[in-house]
């Protein structure tokens, strides 16, 4: 059976750097058994080339973009309809997004700075303090954020992390590329903090301000450089490193997860974000702060157990997200004929689809026919029935409030050989798609019992709003708007 292709698109290059292209890389090792990967980058260079096809099947050079145009329609000729896409860079619009969304099956956007509006089928964010009220996107943008969605290369998140030795070593790296020279800058307030212990100074290949630094280096006993490493290379220095200061973006997480206490030195606006929530999340310590705990030299006191965050379960999170998404790719609907209701009748008389009904009277099917051919002819509803390929998972359907013109009550279910397997938010925003294709839709309501915990998460990753309603007890009613 053919992989299904991700083509991942990262904004990457000499002049503003590869943390984007770290990222996607990251998630290339974690998906690569399961589908497969193309990467699309602009003009990469024989090493960056050749590094990408060490984790992928394809490597698409694209041109360098003349104009707006251009650059917005670049992937087109890469594309047949069943892709799914990946972007990550701050360069990216949501109308950049919403031509994808016209060529390719799905789309994945890796965000961290909430600047925009969001076009694609799922936002992952690294930093938990967003709120999805903050978020300016479509009714069907699913978000991920946090932590528990976190991805790095390996050998990152794959083992646990270290106990580090006591000692006073002390990492040092501020970007591939450093074009302010942050480098430089911070080593020497770290020296006149009287800090004695070793320090290494790590910067990419394409620091420009190597032949400035390396004379300072060698002016000062107990500093080193290494230039360009391998993941490898980066994860074996990491370890041997208590202390590091570090820019808050992914070259932070991934010392995060070698178990070291991390200062966090901000140099872009893009970082403010994941700076917060570091902080906050007391894994990590503002750079400000750096020369006051060096005087209190307690450094194993000020450590903290980070293996909740770093425990590699996040990995498999993500890969079940994108299996996910793909399963969900293969849903079609059709409307509920006569030769359903066997079936239907099955579904419904679940035990555990009974659990969460807020009717428990036993259903005979005398009644359930009589109740389903009502159903299936009525104008006031719409009854799908969900299938992947041959197989009949579940069904959604729609009923007309008369008292709401063109608000809609929602029911779903799926069938139990398909539960678990996260395609509930799909088949709600999928199944609002499909009725909104054939009717006027103002707003589709929903009533889940508060105990059904995972029916709950369902609504409100598919952009349903929690309102307070009496109308069935020990119960939330899920509300979702639309203005045209």
């Amino acid at each position: 059976m053919n992989k299904q292709k991700i083509l991942l698109r990262a904004n990457a290059s000499q002049s503003i750097g590869f943390g984007h292209l770290s990222r996607c890389i990251a998630l290339a090792e974690l998906l690569r058994d399961d589908f497969e990967i193309a990467f699309a980058i602009h003009e990469p260079d024989s090493y960056v080339f050749n590094e990408l096809r060490k984790v992928s099947d394809m490597v698409i050079p694209l041109p360098l973009p003349q104009s707006d145009s251009n650059f917005n329609n670049e992937l087109i000729p890469y594309l047949t309809g069943s892709e799914i896409v990946v972007l990550d860079g701050y360069a990216f619009t949501a109308e950049y997004e919403r031509i994808i969304k016209r060529s390719a099956a799905a789309l994945i956007t890796i965000d961290d700075v909430l600047c925009r509006h969001y076009a694609s089928d799922v936002v992952l964010n690294f930093c938990g303090l967003t709120n999805p009220k903050d978020y300016s996107k479509e009714f069907y943008t699913q978000l991920h954020v946090g932590l528990d969605f976190v991805f790095l290369r390996s050998p990152f998140l794959r083992t646990p992390a270290d106990e580090h030795l006591i000692s006073e070593r002390l990492l040092l790296n501020m970007g591939g590329v450093d074009s302010g020279n942050e480098t430089k800058k911070l080593l020497e307030e770290i020296l006149n903090t009287g800090f004695e212990g070793e320090i290494i100074v790590i910067v990419g290949r394409n620091y420009p301000f190597q032949d400035t630094l390396k004379p300072f280096i060698n002016e000062n006993s107990g500093v080193c450089i290494k230039v360009g490493l391998s993941a490898k290379e980066m994860h074996e220095t990491m370890l041997q490193c208590t202390l590091a200061v570090l820019p808050p973006s992914t070259v932070a997480l991934e010392f995060l997860s070698t178990g070291g206490v991390l200062f966090v030195k901000q140099t872009a606006d893009n970082q403010r974000c994941l700076k917060k929530y570091l902080i906050e999340k007391e894994v990590a310590i503002d750079y400000s702060k750096f020369s006051e705990y060096i005087q209190t030299r307690d450094f194993k006191l000020k450590r903290k157990d980070v293996s909740p965050y770093f425990d590699g379960t996040s990995l498999n999170r993500v890969k079940k997200l994108f299996l996910s998404l793909s399963q969900s790719l293969k849903m079609k609907f059709r409307n509920a004929a006569h030769d359903d209701a066997t079936l239907v009748f099955k579904w419904i008389t679940d035990p555990e689809v009974r659990k969460y009904s807020f009717s428990r009277d036993e259903i005979k099917m005398e009644d359930h026919l009589k109740w389903f051919n009502q159903k299936i002819k009525s104008k006031l509803c719409q009854f799908f029935i969900v299938k992947i390929n041959c197989a009949l998972i579940g069904q959604i359907r729609f009923d007309a409030l008369e008292e709401e013109q063109d608000t809609y009550l929602i029911s779903y279910l799926i069938s139990k050989e398909y539960r678990g397997q996260g395609l509930g938010t799909s088949l709600l925003i999928k199944g609002i798609e499909n009725l909104r294709k054939i009717r006027p839709v103002k707003k589709v309501i929903g009533y889940v019992q508060d105990f059904n915990l995972s029916s709950m998460k369902v609504f409100g990753k598919a952009g349903f709003e929690k309102k307070i309603d009496l109308k069935y007890p020990n119960s939330s009613k899920f509300e979702l708007s639309f203005t045209n």
